[in-house]
């Protein structure tokens, strides 16, 4: 399990940033988890976080651990946003830098994923990937199913499956087969990609909220972003 694992101590890493940065007291939310290792059974891991989660819920409040959650996304690189960023600056034309990141989505699922047309089509249908649906002000976004499964996700028809498949996480595969095994909570660090993606763009903060998620057992993940600056 070395691969979850790498990817198990950098997220708790990244938290630990997350919660120093906001000045949340990291020793008792992230005790345990200094005695997982390559070793640790998947369950473990997944017992670890929810425990994580449930005291930062209960230390925090729910709204700052949403905050602290999406601060410790996976984050899309900066670097191929600043020309977006530029643009919108220049003339901060929402629509125009959203079509921007569509078209660059598009261009990784056929050039990078070679993705048959049908099923890019259905991707679009669903609102799916990078830019999501603009609707006035806010964002719609649905989580396209992680690569390696992608094609497989969308020709299975069992849903236990399906969730199992579809998220990028890996302690999503095994904790979505229960739900409601591991807080919805969790997912705020999902959302926090998108966070990150149009506070880079626009240059100042927005505001997510989780609406669906396979761990509550929802057949996908759905974010809204909020892109007017806050008051």
């Amino acid at each position: 399990m070395s691969s979850s694992f790498d990817f198990d101590r950098n997220w708790i890493a990244r938290l630990k940033t997350s919660l120093d940065e906001r000045e949340a007291e990291s020793e008792a939310i992230l005790a345990g988890g200094e005695k997982l290792n390559a070793n640790s059974s998947r369950a473990d891991v997944i017992d670890w976080t929810r425990l994580a989660m449930e005291r930062l819920e209960a230390q925090e409040g729910l709204a700052r651990s949403r905050e602290i959650m999406s601060a410790c996304s996976c984050a899309y690189p900066p670097e191929k946003l600043a020309d977006l960023a530029v643009r919108y600056a220049a003339g901060g034309d929402l629509t125009e830098v959203h079509q921007m990141l569509q078209d660059r989505f598009d261009e990784f699922l056929e050039h990078e994923l070679e993705l048959e047309h049908e099923l890019i089509e259905e991707i679009h249908a669903r609102g799916m990937g990078l830019a999501g649906l603009l609707q006035g002000d806010r964002i719609l976004a649905t989580k396209i199913p992680a690569s390696a499964n992608l094609r497989a996700w969308f020709a299975e028809t069992d849903a236990g499956k399906r969730r199992s498949l579809y998220c990028h996480c890996p302690r999503v595969h095994e904790a979505s087969e229960t739900p409601g095994l591991l807080a919805d909570l969790y997912c705020y660090c999902g959302a926090g990609f998108y966070q990150g993606i149009w506070e880079t763009i626009l240059g100042h903060p927005v505001r997510v909220e989780l609406l669906s998620s396979v761990l509550r057992g929802d057949e996908v993940c759905q974010v809204a972003i909020y892109l007017s600056a806050p008051e």
